[in-house]
């Protein structure tokens, strides 16, 4: 009975699973046979969505359109703060994309883009070791001395651009600029020096810049005035540096410069009292070459005129017979007593310069000393006495018989050539007996 009731179990179990596997086959034949249904059940679904999507737009745009200002200045107050908030957000981004210092060094970047060079300046050096920021610094500060140069170049203050060019090669043309700057200043310096008369250090700058400006005419110009101031070794080298064209014009100043020379140093010798040496030198050149206002010709007539009288001069010495007396007369009697040195005074001497006028005429002068007592007294030992010196000057046309000094002295030449010297001095008032003469005479010789 009970194997009966267990193989019924079985059977009734194995046809419950085969009814249910055609239950499931059933349904998968029904969906495939409801597959367009599905479609246009997932078409009308999408289409809702879409229709929601609208008008979520719809109402985002109204809800935007509602913070957006309908006046004018209230939209450009709403630009400026969308500016704003962009700018900051760019900003925020660059900070994370390269950190502060790369912040700055871009800044500093665009400052030397605008031509703000002092502002690149400080930023570069704020971004410190920044890619190369220290480099970058550098050039904006050359880039600044550049434009301050310029802006002294338009001012007229060529020294100062000089300076900032200077400081700013090798920045784009510096070294150029500098060099046009120099020239600027040379030129104007140049101006300046000619204006004062000076035309030899105008015209060596003038022709030292070459074809600047006028510069070459202007140094022509300084040569030739040079020359109508007799200025031929100042003209002469003007010429040269101007080059070849102006050979001849060279040729001849440096000829008249070795007159010149040549003439000057007869003049020299003029002063110098060499009076034959001053004649070779005139004896180089010809009589109508002139310098100073004065002619070849005329000064060797001078000179030959003079030549005796300049020989005088020259310092002589006190010889034979040189003495001194002093005498005593008796104001009552007429008695006179006297002293006399016994031997020739020496050790005095007469000095005589001469030099020759403008006009032809000698200018002498000179100096002449001499012994002479200076009291009187019956015992010799007891008479003293002692030297002095007394100047002349004058102004002779030939050779003076006599040169007079003062009421009590003068100079006497004699035939062979020396000069006497005659002193005397009287005293006739301290004392109430006797009257005295003092008296010197002195003969000098070279």
């Amino acid at each position: 009975m009970s194997d009966e009731t267990e193989s019924a179990s079985l059977t009734e179990d194995s046809t419950n699973d085969e009814m249910a596997v055609e239950r499931e086959d059933a349904k998968d034949g029904l969906q495939d046979d409801a597959v367009p249904d599905n479609r246009l059940a997932e078409d009308a679904e999408d289409a809702e969505d879409a229709e929601d999507a609208e008008d979520a737009e719809d109402k985002t745009g109204k809800s935007i359109a509602s913070f957006i200002p309908q006046d004018e200045e209230g939209r450009k107050k709403l630009a400026r703060k969308s500016i704003i908030a962009g700018g900051i957000l760019v900003v925020v981004v660059l900070i994370l994309a390269v950190g502060l210092p790369g912040v700055t060094y871009l800044q500093a970047s665009d400052a030397f883009d605008s031509g703000d060079y002092s502002r690149a300046i400080e930023l570069y050096g704020k971004a410190g070791n920044f890619a190369d920021a220290a480099e970058r610094k550098e050039t904006a500060q050359k880039a600044l001395y550049y434009e301050q140069g310029k802006e002294k170049m338009k001012k007229g203050d060529y020294e100062s651009a000089i300076s900032l060019f200077e400081k700013a090669i090798p920045y784009k043309d510096a070294k150029k600029c500098k060099e046009k700057a120099q020239d600027a200043d040379y030129y104007m310096k140049a101006v300046a020096l000619f204006d004062e008369g000076d035309y030899a250090s105008a015209g060596k700058s003038f022709a030292a810049l070459g074809d600047y400006k006028d510069s070459l005419d202007r140094a022509k110009t300084c040569a030739e005035k040079l020359m109508e101031q007799q200025e031929y070794a100042a003209a002469q080298y003007i010429y040269a540096a101007l080059g070849p064209q102006f050979e001849e014009q060279r040729a001849n100043a440096d000829d008249l410069a070795q007159k010149k020379a040549t003439f000057e140093s007869a003049l020299q010798c003029v002063e110098d009292n060499k009076v034959d040496s001053a004649l070779d030198y005139l004896g180089k050149l010809p009589d109508d070459f002139g310098c100073d206002g004065k002619t070849v010709g005329a000064l060797k007539g001078q000179l030959n005129a003079a030549k005796p009288i300049m020989d005088l001069a020259g310092t002589y010495k006190s010889c034979d017979p040189s003495k001194c007396r002093v005498t005593q007369t008796s104001k009552s009697t007429g008695y006179y007593y006297w002293w006399e040195s016994t031997d020739t005074i020496t050790g005095e001497d007469l000095s005589i310069d001469a030099s020759l006028n403008s006009d032809g005429s000698v200018h002498l002068s000179g100096s002449v000393s001499f012994y002479r007592y200076t009291n009187f007294s019956t015992i010799g030992e007891y008479v003293n006495g002692s030297s002095v010196s007394k100047s002349f000057s004058l102004d002779v046309t030939g050779i003076p018989g006599s040169i007079p000094i003062d009421d009590q002295t003068s100079l006497v030449r004699n035939g062979d050539g020396t000069w006497s010297l005659s002193w005397n001095e009287s005293d006739n008032s301290h004392d109430l007996y006797f009257d005295y003469l003092y008296t010197a005479n002195f003969r000098y010789s070279k």
